[in-house]
Parts: C-alpha cells; sequence; structure tokens
C-alpha cells in the first residue's frame, strides 16, 4: 500500500509566462504618456525615460503617478 502524497501549496498551479503582461502594460504606458516605458527583468521594477528624467516604481500604477510628477517639476 502506497501512502498519499500530500501537496504544497504550489505543486498545482500553473507558470505563466509574465512578459506579454509586461509588454501590454509597457504599450499602455507609451500611448497614455507618449514615453518609452519597461519593466526590469532584474531590477522587478518599472520604468519610464520621460523629457525631463527616468523615473521608476514597484508597479505600473506607481510608475504612471512618476511620469506626471517628473512633468510637473521645474525644469
Amino acid at each position: 500500500m502506497t501512502t498519499p502524497r500530500m501537496l504544497g501549496p504550489f505543486d498545482e498551479t500553473v507558470a505563466i509566462d509574465v512578459k506579454p503582461i509586461h509588454d501590454a502594460e509597457a504599450r499602455d504606458l507609451r500611448a497614455r504618456f507618449g514615453v518609452i516605458a519597461w519593466f526590469g527583468f532584474y531590477t522587478r521594477h518599472w520604468w519610464a525615460l520621460t523629457d525631463r528624467a527616468l523615473v521608476e516604481a514597484p508597479n505600473p500604477i506607481g510608475l504612471a503617478e512618476a511620469i506626471v510628477a517628473a512633468r510637473r517639476r521645474p525644469a
């Protein structure tokens, strides 16, 4: 008789490729603000190059706020 195997919390989850999600978020930020935007694979943060500054944030919403804040700062 075999002992039933206990499953851990992640044993039956499916790994997804997040690159298409990141690409879509970056396209949205580019369309909304006219900036170059990307997700840093190694930093795990969002980045954007505005006409005034390089800004970063932990998520796309935070990056949108950082872009607006950078544009409000005096040159």
